[in-house]
């Protein structure tokens, strides 16, 4: 699927298909130019010997996140989207390779970062403490004033299924902004992919980037490898 066969409505929209009445009232009051999208993937085991951990984030502008939402809900085509799940299938895999290469197409202009690191101390058995830097690291790449595409103004990110975690994710955005990581005025939602289908993207590169450090897979990857910065250790 191309661009040009895409929904072009345009801008953030309410009342729309994958997007629910919170995260649209957190556009309206972001007025932002650009929005991130951010999901984890990460194996800390202590018993494993590659261990990692990685945050990617899909950098979307603002007048196009109903034609991109648009279009990765045509090629899911349903209103369900999980790319470990769709990856166990031939279909799948096709389905999961059409929506990278939406992303990527040249015709848009969202980009991708992705913080990596494989520097998780062993008492670091939940990946916590890796979390935090990555999630600070990428935070502040994509609010950097010099970012190529414009700054990130508010970040979208997957909400985790403990409150525990939703706090020390929220702990997290504020000391990188009281260490002027990013600008305060940053906004911030913690929301599921089923309030915001957009959340399926991050999910997908994450996806894309586990292929590629641990399967020595290039396949997904080499998609968006062209829209694609890498940070981290």
């Amino acid at each position: 699927m191309c661009r040009t066969t895409a929904l072009a409505s345009g801008g953030m929209s309410t009342h729309v298909p994958g997007l629910s009445a919170t995260v649209a009232a957190f556009y309206e009051q972001t007025h932002a130019r650009r929005v991130a999208y951010i999901d984890e993937t990460y194996n800390v085991d202590p018993a494993h010997s590659f261990r990692y951990y990685t945050l990617t984030a899909v950098l979307v502008q603002a007048s196009s996140l109903d034609i991109v939402r648009s279009g990765i809900r045509e090629i899911a085509e349903n209103g369900y989207w999980h790319t470990s799940d769709e990856l166990r299938t031939a279909s799948g895999r096709s389905r999961a390779l059409e929506m990278l290469k939406f992303l990527a197409d040249p015709a848009g202009s969202e980009a991708c970062v992705v913080s990596h690191t494989q520097q998780i101390d062993l008492q670091d058995d939940d990946g916590e403490n890796a979390r935090r830097g990555c999630l600070k690291t990428l935070l502040a790449h994509i609010c950097d004033e010099k970012l190529p595409g414009g700054s990130v103004g508010a970040i979208v990110l997957e909400e985790r299924r403990e409150q525990r975690q939703r706090n020390i994710d929220a702990t997290t955005k504020r000391e990188a902004a009281k260490d002027r990581l990013i600008p305060a005025r940053t906004r911030f939602l913690q929301t599921s992919p089923g309030s915001e289908n957009l959340l399926w993207l991050p999910d997908l590169v994450c996806s894309a980037h586990r292929q590629l450090v641990a399967r020595k897979n290039s396949a997904f990857f080499d998609a968006i490898a062209g829209i694609t910065t890498t940070i981290g250790s």
